[in-house]
């Protein structure tokens, strides 16, 4: 029998944790559960809920419990539980997302052992946007040619994490040639691994509604304050940047990543009321990258005339005289 392992990474999920893990437990098949749940030290009630399932839970003995002494940050924290994993293929769930779909795994299976040069299984899902309790329905993209998938992925993370089931080979292959860099500081490992598998492997997709996303203010993927939204940002550009260098593909790939990200900075700005921000951002902006990595065409789309306007306005003060004013 086929061995799956379920990675899950967690962090003050005190909210949520317990429903996270519940659709893991839920999951049935011909397979055999491997489930590793890393908690990051969390100083809320998360280890006590953890270890009330797995008191109770009549599937706990399929439980792996990492719980940290120190926090060691989310990468850290995802490498070490990754090191654990002993099945054919490893799904991924963090803390505060949930699976609805009882079969999700059984599924994953169906279509790997269906087509041998499948290497990453991915789904349908919805997000749920937790400060204004409604969910959201996705129009979860695939497409079938290898290069459309990296151009896309590149433009944009249409491939939720939560949704991805990844054969274990390919999985370590991955991690360990990401192993340096994903250790450096940086944030954004999911579309690192995800654009890794799509170099060199094919993608299965699955259409059907496994997986709730959770939208959460203040978490890694949507930072609040200018410091931890400039990392994410940066990191979000760097990880596309480094993957273009790093194959040697057409630079102009990053174009659309490379004005979204001077575009998002610059409305930043220009919605400051503090000067210093405002100079942190600008000063963050990707200019002598327009050479080598936009053409013309998405430069004139992209960078809009308001845009410019509000780039000029913001050095210049006016933003925040506006914002003032309000």
């Amino acid at each position: 029998m086929l061995k799956v392992s379920v990675i899950m990474i967690t962090y003050r999920h005190e909210k949520y944790i317990e429903q996270a893990i519940q659709g893991v437990l839920m999951q049935e098949g011909n397979f055999e559960l491997e489930f590793i749940i890393a908690n990051d030290c969390s100083p809320d009630k998360t280890d006590l809920i953890i270890k009330e399932i797995i008191k109770t839970h009549p599937k706990s003995s399929s439980i792996i419990y990492l719980s940290r002494d120190a926090n060691l940050g989310i990468m850290p924290n995802f490498i070490d539980a990754s090191s654990q994993c002993n099945g054919s293929y490893i799904a991924l769930c963090e803390g505060d997302d949930y699976w609805v779909d009882k079969f999700k795994i059984q599924k994953q299976l169906d279509l790997f052992l269906s087509d041998q040069e499948i290497g990453l299984v991915y789904t349908g899902l919805k997000h749920f946007n937790q400060s204004q309790n409604t969910f959201i329905d996705i129009n979860t993209k695939h497409f079938s040619d290898k290069s459309v998938v990296i151009s896309e992925l590149l433009k944009s993370k249409y491939i939720e994490f939560c949704t991805v089931m990844i054969e274990a080979k390919l999985f370590k292959k991955t991690l360990k040639l990401l192993h340096n860099e994903l250790l450096n500081n940086t944030i954004i490992g999911d579309t690192r691994i995800i654009l890794e598998c799509a170099q060199n492997s094919k993608f299965g997709f699955l259409a059907d509604i496994t997986t709730v996303y959770r939208i959460l203010q203040n978490s890694a993927s949507h930072p609040v304050g200018i410091d931890k939204g400039l990392l994410t940002s940066k990191d979000t550009y760097n990880c596309r940047k480094f993957f273009i260098n790093r194959y040697s593909l057409n630079k102009k790939l990053l174009a659309v990543v490379l004005c979204n990200f001077n575009k998002g900075l610059i409305t930043k700005a220009f919605n400051e009321k503090n000067y210093s921000n405002v100079i942190k951002l600008i000063s963050n902006i990707k200019l002598i990258d327009y050479f080598d990595y936009c053409d013309f065409k998405t430069f004139i789309k992209k960078t809009t005339p308001t845009i410019i306007m509000k780039f000029i306005l913001s050095i210049l003060g006016f933003g925040i005289i506006k914002n003032i004013v309000k």
